[in-house]
């Protein structure tokens, strides 16, 4: 479905947990988009909650986040009226400031009105509220019908008002609007509170509500500035792992303290850990391929976020095969959902595997973690889950049920069920995937072409792994798994007229001759030939496909390309920060740089917060990307992608087993200044570095030995800077 435009209503998310708030810049949860609320487990328990003093509408001054998302500030002005004794009262006399926090599906709000006016006023303060209990897929568009279940009628009691639901999945919910105790509202309806304020000049007054879940505290200061301060300090936890990141250059600073600070925001702290969960509103929940991605970006700076995704994905791993949620034993999980819909049936999303790249990245991440950290404890804990997803990579390159069709061991796809997803890689996209002319029925099962690099990390993953474990004869298998594939690969998807990696063959082994992002991807997994990377390389920072801010989807000249597509020439930042890996592994750090300074730029023009995607024009001095409407802000993968751009440049590599750290500091341009990096995490050591006019101080060693990397490809080879 195409999701409504947030930049266009003007509106703004606050999350906390498995809970959200959609709010326009007033504050107000407006109900005549039919799109805000206060959402917990993708179920509405808030749809209208306005704010109007004397009746009228107040003048927005503006709406800002703390620097921690933890609190959204809003202020608002008077306009020109009359108070409740009928004397004027001038325009912006009255100034109101709403702050409001979210912590566990229940949005509190402290609001302050001050007269700053030469003469008292009286005035009414009055807060309009309902709510619905709608599903998410609802609100966004899915079904023509609302609420589902049954709701009782709202109920008046003490300070608050309660409303009641009994959903279609047989789970009761309840929410409400609450008001402090000690100075509750003069008037109080199953819709409306109002408020009576006396004024003196210079006087102010502080009204405290909430309304979402209830969770049993008081209302007022104190619980107010709990619930801020303690989704405060779990932020900082958060943001306090791993390595501290420090620039001379204010503006790098600010660009990776807003990537910090988005993926604390994005985070939800399970019992296995914490977990990115993909984008805000309508993605706050754990998804396979996001998590994964996004842990992929951190892991060299924050390991833990890998072991929270893995631990939460091994949980979730598919035991049996299900047509309807596309789960076959050992796939991992597309996405999760607590929502009543799922939980109904309706929509198969409660647990949902319909993604072909899903588990082989699962098995990458695996590899890359106990690399990075030593941390063999636990990755034995999940080792069955490792094989059991090697399995169902078995069976699927070897064709599933018709073998036939895939002796060459490509992992494909095809959707079980109608209402499964059509396309099941990352640009999942109706028509993302298209033959040479543009035509977009290409036959089934479609196998990709980054797949298949995730497919050869992965068998590499799994014969690395099996060596641990002394499992020899797993680790041949795996190995010649490898080797198959990476010789049919570079046989079957290589264009030699060309000179590129093809997007996809069909179900009849027919090349997709198109030249797209995805063989960018294929760097970092190390299937193509050193001269064949090289030729890639080139292609992807041509002008056809480096906008100068970033790699296109699609690059110019194909059929399909528009710029403002959502995956045929737009740019996703976390697709440029994959392929800057690659870069980097292989040898062209200097071409990374370009895509990080790109990136960089992006990122200064949107108030350092990098969009889902954006549109793929090519870069003119002094403009901005032009945005994507639909776009999430902020998206996990696109948060976390600086950090993987900056190990790119420095040729970073962690391991943990020899202590070591390989880095190139000459790739560190003197224009950006001094890096310096505190508590590097390598295995169960930290060191702490710095970076400055291509030169590496090691701080404090720690016991961990800096070598130069060890390039793929040599210095000869390497591409001119452009």
């Amino acid at each position: 479905m195409t999701e409504p435009s947030l930049a266009e209503l003007g509106l703004v998310t606050l999350k906390h947990g498995r809970s959200y708030a959609l709010l326009d810049r007033g504050g107000d949860i407006a109900p005549e988009t039919g799109l805000m609320g206060v959402y917990a487990d993708d179920m509405r328990f808030a749809a209208a909650l306005t704010l109007r003093l004397n009746g009228q509408t107040l003048r927005r001054g503006g709406a800002q986040f703390t620097p921690d998302n933890a609190e959204l500030v809003v202020s608002l002005a008077s306009p020109a009226m009359k108070d409740s004794a009928g004397t004027d009262i001038p325009a912006n006399s009255l100034l109101v400031e709403r702050r409001l926090t979210l912590k566990d599906g229940l949005l509190r709000q402290a609001v302050t009105v001050r007269n700053f006016g030469v003469s008292p006023v009286k005035a009414t303060l009055g807060f309009t509220f309902g709510n619905d209990f709608v599903d998410m897929f609802n609100v966004r568009g899915q079904n023509l019908k609302k609420t589902l279940g049954a709701q009782d009628k709202a109920a008046v009691a003490g300070n608050g008002v309660f409303w009641r639901y009994k959903g279609i999945d047989g789970i009761t919910r309840e929410s409400g609007v609450f008001f402090d105790a000690a100075a509750g509202p003069a008037r109080l309806t199953e819709t409306q509170a109002d408020f009576v304020l006396d004024l003196p000049p210079g006087g102010e007054k502080t009204i405290y509500l909430a309304c979402g879940k209830p969770d049993g505290a008081a209302i007022g200061p104190e619980s107010y500035a709990a619930a801020r301060d303690a989704v405060r300090a779990e932020r900082a936890a958060l943001r306090a792992e791993g390595a501290q990141l420090s620039f001379s250059d204010p503006q790098l600073q600010d660009w990776f303290d807003r990537t910090q600070n988005d993926l604390a925001f994005l985070t939800t702290c399970y019992d296995s850990g914490p977990y990115p969960c993909a984008g805000v509103p309508w993605f706050a929940v754990p998804f396979g391929r996001d998590g994964i991605i996004t842990a992929f970006e951190t892991l060299w700076a924050n390991p833990s976020t890998a072991r929270g995704v893995l631990q939460f994905l091994s949980g979730r791993q598919a035991k049996k095969a299900d047509p309807a949620r596309d789960a076959e034993p050992g796939k991992i999980m597309h996405e999760t959902r607590e929502n009543e819909m799922s939980h109904a049936g309706l929509v198969p999303f409660g647990l949902y595997y319909g993604g072909v790249d899903t588990t082989l990245l699962y098995v990458v991440l695996a590899g890359e973690y106990l690399r990075r950290t030593g941390d063999t404890a636990f990755i034995r804990t999940i080792w069955p889950n490792i094989k059991a997803a090697l399995a169902w990579m078995e069976n699927s390159a070897a064709g599933g049920s018709r073998p036939e069709k895939n002796s060459d061991g490509f992992v494909a796809y095809r959707r079980k069920k109608e209402t499964g997803l059509y396309n099941q890689m990352w640009k999942d996209s109706q028509d993302s995937v298209f033959d040479s002319k543009g035509n977009t029925d290409v036959s089934f099962p479609r196998a990709v072409c980054e797949v298949q690099g995730y497919a050869y990390a992965a068998w590499n993953a799994g014969k690395a792994l099996a060596a641990v474990f002394h499992e020899a004869a797993r680790a041949k298998r795996y190995a010649a798994r490898a080797k198959t594939l990476r010789r049919n690969f570079n046989e079957k998807f290589w264009n030699k007229k060309g000179q590129y990696y093809v997007l996809a063959l069909d179900g009849d082994k027919k090349p997709c001759a198109v030249r797209a992002s995805n063989m960018g991807q294929l760097l970092f997994t190390g299937i193509m030939p050193k001269a064949r990377a090289k030729k890639v390389v080139a292609q992807l920072m041509g002008t056809d496909s480096f906008t100068g801010f970033g790699i296109r989807t699609l690059m110019q000249g194909e059929p399909r390309y528009n710029p403002l597509s959502y995956h045929n020439g737009s740019v996703w930042p976390h697709d440029t920060a994959l392929i800057a890996a690659g870069m980097g592994r292989a040898g062209y750090a200097r071409e990374a740089a370009r895509l990080f300074e790109g990136m960089f730029a992006a990122a200064r023009a949107n108030g350092w917060r990098l969009p889902e995607l954006f549109g793929g024009f090519a870069r003119e001095e002094g403009m901005a990307p032009v945005a994507y409407p639909q776009a999430c802000s902020p998206q996990a993968w696109a948060a976390a992608a600086p950090l993987q751009l900056l190990q790119a440049v420095l040729e970073l590599d962690v391991d943990a087993g020899r202590r070591t750290v390989a880095i190139n500091p000459r790739n560190w341009r003197a224009a950006w200044g001094t890096v310096r990096i505190d508590r590097l995490p390598v295995g169960d050591r930290t060191a702490d570095i710095e970076i400055a006019d291509g030169k590496l101080k090691v701080i404090r060693a720690g016991g961990v030995k800096f070598v130069t990397p060890q390039r793929k490809n040599s210095a000869a080879t390497r591409l001119k800077r452009g």
